[in-house]
């Protein structure tokens, strides 16, 4: 998938686009928020470590996992808009899941609904694992692929007709 041009967001290729990032001076962040975020670039780093060693191995995912993206076939769900898809760890895809559900919801962080629809989706990968603590690493660190995927649509944009 990476030589057909799919991002590479697996863990341990982030923490160098989080550097370039916060040095883009394009990339519009209060500068206390600059600085905040560079002092949290050896944890950030170290968060990825962690999540490539404890697995699973990096496949594709979809980075725009919401229900307006998923369209309910007689043969199966078809899964759409794709243009933010990366190789990547797969729990990375439960970050716009969880936020999209607990908005749509009216859900707030850490209500049973969203522990249950994150457990429903961690049973067949995160076996003999911590899952739930795995997920919450792969939400922070796909943080710098979600500002990624945007900063691609930003630099592809044109003007509206």
């Amino acid at each position: 998938m990476l030589n057909l041009g799919v991002p590479d967001h697996w863990p341990s290729a982030l923490p160098g686009p989080l550097a370039a990032l916060l040095q883009d001076p394009a990339v519009m962040i209060a500068e206390e928020n600059r600085a905040a975020l560079r002092a949290l670039q050896a944890q950030y780093g170290d968060a990825c470590a962690r999540l490539e060693q404890a697995g699973p191995a990096p496949t594709i995912q979809h980075d725009d996992l919401h229900s307006g993206n998923v369209l309910p076939a007689p043969g199966g769900d078809l899964f759409f808009d794709w243009g933010d898809a990366s190789v990547a760890h797969p729990f990375t895809s439960l970050l716009v899941a969880m936020r999209t559900m607990a908005y749509t919801f009216g859900l707030p962080p850490g209500d049973p609904v969203l522990q249950r629809f994150r457990d429903a989706y961690l049973e067949p990968w995160a076996a003999g694992r911590d899952g739930a603590g795995l997920a919450e690493l792969a939400a922070w660190t796909g943080l710098v692929g979600r500002a990624m995927a945007w900063r691609r649509a930003l630099a592809t944009a044109g003007p509206r007709n």
